[in-house]
């Protein structure tokens, strides 16, 4: 028979100490732990030192997790009574539920991210690096596990990654550096670095970041700052053209006001004498019986205007 120090485990098992109904509590285990339940009893009852964990459905119909362990009491190497605990471990259970599907989740965004992600240790020794970031650097994971990071960098970079790693350590938010390290068959690429130190008990166990791959970047960068020189050098033989198609505007306008002045000129010129010509003409043809002397001093004004045309 269960006999109760605690009434709060009475009352949370649902038993009654002075008419214990143990077919009610066997019957609200989980189907899937009765089993190693019913062994657990069985041990006890022999007077085997045990534990069980199990889940229980409480009144409201919703699991809990319980740890049940048993001491037996021997007297005679009898064992005439068996003492027991009975743990609620619900939340904690939905704790480490919770905590393992934290994990999982973080595990598959380490894996699957399209960046550089890596954790190093209190030396700056890799601990952990993700796929995409060994596919990056062209090494195998047993390559790069335990390596330190600054090994990585190019010699031109090491300073400018101590500095980073300095500036790390010294701070408690995300640091952003840039680096150029040493890739295995490409070598070496610009890589955007950012990380932050991990700390636990006020001491530092290491640190996490995540890369990314900013060679290209960097290269359309230099090709913008060429392409933006090129631009203002063509703006500025743009603005000269401009200065010269002005000034032969200019210079056009000047030519067609001579040439507008000109044709004004030989049109006046033009039509005086042909003035002269057509009527000494059209008198001659209106007048047959004009005198030789009159026809003649005619014609020389005619011959004499034809020349000067």
């Amino acid at each position: 028979a269960f006999r109760f120090f605690q009434k709060d485990i009475q009352e949370f098992l649902s038993i009654d100490e002075k008419s214990p109904n143990l077919f009610k509590f066997f019957k609200r285990i989980h189907p899937y732990d009765f089993s190693k339940y019913k062994n657990f009893a069985r041990d006890a009852l022999k007077g085997k030192h045990s534990s069980v964990e199990f889940r229980l459905y409480d009144s409201n119909n919703n699991i809990k997790y319980i740890k049940q362990t048993v001491y037996p009491i021997f007297k005679n190497d009898n064992s005439e009574l068996v003492l027991g605990t009975i743990e609620d471990q619900t939340n904690l259970k939905l704790l480490e539920k919770k905590i393992s599907d934290l994990n999982n989740l973080f595990d598959l965004l380490f894996e699957s991210s399209n960046q550089f992600l890596f954790f190093l240790d209190q030396y700056g020794k890799f601990t952990k690096i993700n796929p995409r970031g060994l596919e990056i650097l062209g090494y195998k994971e047993e390559d790069i596990i335990g390596k330190h990071f600054l090994e990585l960098a190019s010699e031109d970079s090491k300073y400018e990654a101590a500095v980073a790693f300095k500036n790390i350590l010294d701070s408690y938010k995300p640091i952003d550096f840039e680096i150029w390290l040493e890739c295995k068959y490409v070598g070496k690429r610009l890589f955007k670095i950012r990380a932050i130190k991990l700390e636990q008990n006020n001491s530092i166990v290491g640190m996490i970041g995540s890369g990314l791959d900013a060679s290209e970047l960097k290269s359309l960068e230099e090709k913008n700052k060429d392409l933006n020189f090129q631009v203002i050098e063509l703006n500025r033989l743009l603005s000269i053209e401009k200065d010269r198609a002005k000034e032969q505007n200019i210079a056009l306008e000047e030519i067609n006001r001579l040439r507008n002045e000109f044709i004004s000129n030989i049109s006046h010129e033009l039509r005086t004498p042909l003035a002269s010509i057509i009527g000494f003409a059209e008198t001659i043809l209106a007048d047959p019986s004009i005198s030789k002397d009159l026809l003649q001093e005619f014609a020389k004004v005619i011959l004499q205007e034809g020349k000067r045309l």
